[in-house]
């Protein structure tokens, strides 16, 4: 379906483990590939495999967007690569809640 569909975009949805990032790998992968853009909130590809996806994105004329994998939803990592590319980050800091 993700190799012969006609969409442009690809929203990854599917389970991933943060060992592998299986199966939500293979399916960011291949829609890269077969040059969709892809939007996910998958940790397990994101974590272990950015540079790679993003290098795949790159080679195939799209993009990747992974904004809600972190920070709850705060979109860092489309300021850094946007307003803030080109700024050196030096420290980045949390609040942590214990319930």
């Amino acid at each position: 379906m993700i190799a012969h569909s006609q969409i442009d975009i690809w929203c990854e949805l599917t389970p991933s483990n943060l060992s592998n990032g299986l199966p939500a790998m293979n399916n960011i992968k291949l829609a890269l590939k077969n040059g969709k853009h892809v939007v996910t909130t998958n940790k397990g590809p994101v974590s272990l495999f950015y540079d790679e996806l993003n290098d795949l994105a790159k080679e195939n004329n799209v993009t990747l967007q992974v904004e809600g994998t972190v920070m709850a939803g705060t979109p860092v990592i489309n300021l850094l690569q946007g307003p803030l590319a080109g700024c050196k980050i030096s420290k980045i800091t949390g609040i942590e809640v214990i319930i």
